[in-house]
Order: C-alpha cells, then sequence, then structure tokens
C-alpha cells in the first residue's frame, strides 16, 4: 500500500511533528522507498522527533477524533474497540493510511496488534512491507522469535536504499530484483508452520539470495515435494512435469534412479511426478486416474523418505495405450503384510536408491513388472503377476526368501552381481535368464545348496528349493532335465 505522498494536504505526521514541509521537488534528495512505500519514516532513533501535543489531553476524546477523520468502516471501528488500551494509543500514532490498512486486517485483533507494537518500529517496518494482509496476521504469533522472523524478512525482502526519482511517480518494489515478496513470504510461512528451516536456507544459498521467479518455482515445488503425506485420495495431490523436478537441485538422489532406470529401460520419460517425503498410502486410496488424461502415458510416485502401502491399492488409468506408474524412493519402502498392489496401467515398475526389502507383498500388472534397487534387493514372500515381462535387478546383491510368479508369464529377467535364491518357483513355460558378475559355472550351472561364502559371490546360487514348472532344481542333472527354460549368464554393467 502506499503511504501519503510529499504533497499531501492532510497534515504532518504525527511521528514528523512541526511545521508542514514543502513539496519535493525533483532536483531534492529521493525519497526513501520504505517511507513512500508504507507512509511512515524509517526508524532511525538519532534523527526521532518529538511527537506534536494533541488539542485535546483526554485520550477518548482524542481517539474520537482521530477515528472520525479517517473516516473509517463500522467494522474497523469495532475492531478498534476490541483492541487493548496501549494498542489503542499506539496505532493512533500512525499515519493514516497504516491505521487503516491495519484496522482493516481480517484477523488482525487483540493478541496481534499487542504483538505488533512489542515490536521494534524497523519489524514493524518489515511486516507493513509485505503486500498480503493474511502473511502480516500469521506471521503475529507469540510463537515466532521476534528475532528470527527480523532476519528471515530482511533477507527475503533483501531492501536497501531504493529511492524514487521522480515525485509523485510510484516508487519500485523494496527489492528491484525480486517482483515476488508475497509469494516470497507465503513459501516462507508454509515452511515455518511445519518447523522447516533448512529449505529456505538452502534456497537461498541456491539463489545466491535473490529469489526470483525461477527460484521462487524451485523452492515451492520443492516444498510441497517434501511434505510427510497420508494418502487417502490421489485426486487432491498436487503434480508437476519431470522437468521441473529433475532439474530441482533439491532432488539429484531420485533424479538419479529415474536415470538409472532409463538406461535399464525401464521407463520412458515421466509425464507427471507427484508424492513427498515420508509418504503413508493408505488402502483403496482412490483417484489416481485423474493424473492420467491425453498425452499423459507415465507418472511417477516419488518419496524422499519412506514408502508405506497400509493396505491394498489399485491404480488406474482411463487410458487405453500404453501407459505406466512408476513408484520410487530414496529411502526404503515398507507395506502391511499381504499388501496388493495393482495397476491397470500396462506396466509398474518399483525403484529405490537405498537397500529394497519387500516382504509380503503381491505386484499386479497388465504387461510388465520392475525391481530396481541401486543397493541390494531383498524379497521374502513376494508374488509377481505380469503377462509378458518380470524384471528383478539389484546393484549388489539380491537375496531372496520366496518368490512365484503367474504361470503364463513369458518372460523373467534377474540380474545382481551375487545371487542367493530360496523358495523361488519359476514357471515352467517361462524363459527365464539369471544374471550375476561371474555368469555360470562351467557355462551352464549355478551353484547347488548351501556353499561356503567366498564361492557364492559372483555367482547365482541356487540354495534351497528353487523349481522349475514344480520341479526342484538341486543339481546338475536335476537341473539338466528340468531346467531347459532357465540361462544363466554375465551382464556388463549391474
Amino acid at each position: 500500500m502506499l503511504g501519503d505522498s510529499p504533497s499531501d494536504s492532510s497534515g504532518p505526521s504525527p511521528k514528523l511533528g512541526g511545521a508542514m514541509k514543502p513539496a519535493v521537488q525533483p532536483k531534492k534528495k529521493p525519497i526513501n522507498a520504505f517511507k513512500a512505500i508504507l507512509g511512515r519514516p524509517m526508524f532511525s532513533q538519532s534523527t526521532a522527533l518529538p511527537k506534536p501535543p494533541l488539542s485535546d489531553t483526554n485520550p477518548d476524546v482524542r481517539g474520537k477524533q482521530k477515528l472520525n477523520e479517517l473516516g473509517l468502516t463500522r467494522e474497523q471501528v469495532e475492531r478498534y474497540n476490541r483492541l487493548s488500551e496501549n494498542a489503542q494509543q499506539q496505532i493512533l500514532t500512525e499515519p493514516k493510511k497504516v491505521i487503516r490498512r491495519l484496522l482493516g486486517m481480517d484477523g488482525f485483533e487483540r493478541s496481534e496488534a499487542d504483538i505488533f507494537f512489542n515490536h521494534d518500529p524497523e519489524l514493524q517496518d518489515l511486516l507493513l512491507s509485505l503486500s498480503d494482509d493474511l502473511i502480516v496476521v500469521r506471521l503475529l504469533d507469540p510463537q515466532v522469535d521476534r528475532v528470527l522472523l527480523k532476519e528471515s524478512l530482511e533477507k527475503i525482502l533483501g531492501f536497501g536504499e531504493v529511492v524514487v526519482k521522480e515525485p509523485g511517480s510510484v516508487p519500485p518494489p523494496i527489492n528491484p530484483r525480486n517482483p515476488t515478496n508475497t509469494r516470497a513470504l507465503l513459501l516462507a510461512d508454509r515452511l515455518r508452520l511445519r518447523n522447516d528451516d533448512s529449505l529456505m536456507s538452502e534456497l537461498l544459498e541456491f539463489s545466491d539470495g535473490s529469489l526470483d521467479e525461477h527460484w521462487l518455482r524451485v523452492g515451492e515445488i520443492a516444498e510441497v515435494l517434501t511434505r510427510n503425506l497420508e494418502i487417502s485420495n490421489f485426486g487432491k495431490i498436487e503434480s508437476f512435469s519431470a522437468e521441473e523436478v529433475w532439474s530441482n537441485p533439491f532432488f539429484p538422489e531420485i533424479a538419479n534412479v529415474y536415470d538409472q532406470l532409463e538406461l535399464d529401460g525401464l521407463v520412458n520419460g515421466a509425464d507427471k511426478i507427484l508424492g513427498g517425503n515420508d509418504l503413508i498410502v493408505r488402502e483403496n486410496a482412490n483417484a489416481f486416474s485423474r493424473h492420467f488424461s491425453e498425452g499423459i502415458d507415465e507418472i511417477v510416485l516419488m518419496s524422499g523418505g519412506t514408502l508405506n502401502f497400509m493396505g491394498d491399492i489399485s491404480f488406474r488409468s482411463n487410458q487405453s495405450e500404453d501407459t505406466r506408474v512408476v513408484i520410487m524412493s530414496s529411502g526404503s519402502f515398507a507395506n502391511k503384510p499381504g499388501v496388493t498392489i495393482k495397476t491397470a496401467t500396462k506396466d509398474l515398475v518399483l525403484a529405490s536408491r537405498e537397500n529394497l526389502t519387500l516382504s509380503q507383498i503381491n505386484l499386479e500388472a497388465t504387461d510388465r513388472i520392475a525391481i530396481r534397487g541401486m543397493r541390494d534387493v531383498s524379497l521374502d514372500q513376494v508374488h509377481l503377476k505380469a503377462d509378458l515381462l518380470a524384471t528383478i535387478k539389484a546393484k549388489r546383491d539380491l537375496n531372496v526368501h520366496g518368490l512365484t510368479f503367474n504361470q503364463d508369464i513369458s518372460r523373467i529377467l534377474m540380474e545382481a552381481q551375487t545371487m542367493r535364491l530360496r523358495d523361488v518357483h519359476f514357471p515352467g513355460l517361462a524363459q527365464v535368464r539369471l544374471n550375476s558378475l561371474k555368469g555360470a559355472i562351467d557355462g551352464r550351472y549355478p551353484n547347488f545348496g548351501n556353499v561356503a561364502a567366498a564361492q557364492q559371490i559372483g555367482r547365482v546360487n541356487f540354495i534351497q528349493n528353487v523349481t522349475s514348472g514344480g520341479n526342484l532344481l538341486k543339481d546338475r542333472p536335476s537341473f539338466d532335465l528340468h531346467g531347459k527354460n532357465i540361462e544363466i549368464g554375465k551382464f556388463a554393467r549391474p
């Protein structure tokens, strides 16, 4: 809000006192922007002048006279009457436009007014420089540390000696490099409410202290995607483009996971990304199909921390074309025992940057399922269902204690530096490829039984109860007889 201009004929500001000053001429000293914007002088103890005497010494009479001069609305007068006596006296010393603004703020009541006038004049000026009244009121909270608030406002607003060069012209924003102060404060306020100071500090470091349009967008996306969420309706979750997220400096780890999936040929370019930090997905969380529309073929659900599935869930798509759901975590997966994650899309991909552990879970997709761990992968009582292909890849070790597939799946691919299989049941008609660092023994075989640990490294190990078509593969003869659909090889890149 602009303050009274230098040529205002309504009389001198109560804070300046003395006789009326002449209008500022073009060649005079430039006007300080804070004074022009706020309608009040910047605080300076060395130049503070005594307040002018009022015509009536009775505070009530004096207050009524001032209120009558301001032409306030009934609502503003009623708000004034609800203030404490001290706040009533303090507010009447302010310039007219400041009084009108404060009394016009929804939520500016007794407590907020007392906090405002207990702040030093510099902090008051910083608060009044915000254009959003809602933010101002929310910052007048007894839980907000005034020292930290002042430091934050100074950093975000980045004000300096901005001047108006022509008399009567509209002053520029307090920081001419940053015309988006309101968005910056909204972002800061959301982070304050969740007690997260680090994100704003990092954002200011990334941007060299200048929050322009680009860096504000970076911060806004980061704020959304680092929330801890409990999801029951995916339709209420905000989504972003892959370009915005993968280029965001707050998410290099999860972006690297996606890059690896692209190298593996498991994804084909995300169209939308949604998620948060720690995610809890409730049973039958719905409305996921809202994110699929014409031209949207791949959606990524990402987690910067733990992704926890608390019940069965089905990802639906309105698209009949080749669609894919990708679930990625920078941390770990967790699930309620016996959970089924099912997607009506063609493909379902699960990936983790850390060790990936899946236990007592069923995964279902129309065509292809992929599990990709950037470190170790551990599967315990896992069932995979897909028509065409099931892929399981670990960068280091793959340890399995119970794995089954649907009988009509066409192909199975499993890769790891070292593979240890227990209670794994391959369908007899599926083409199975098992790749390890060293490949097959004698060009054909895995290790059978619980051999020495040193012998297991780099090999495929059938430790216990591995079958094909229901037939136990316990040694070379049984493997030759019943394992003709299984090929063991090497891979060049884990």
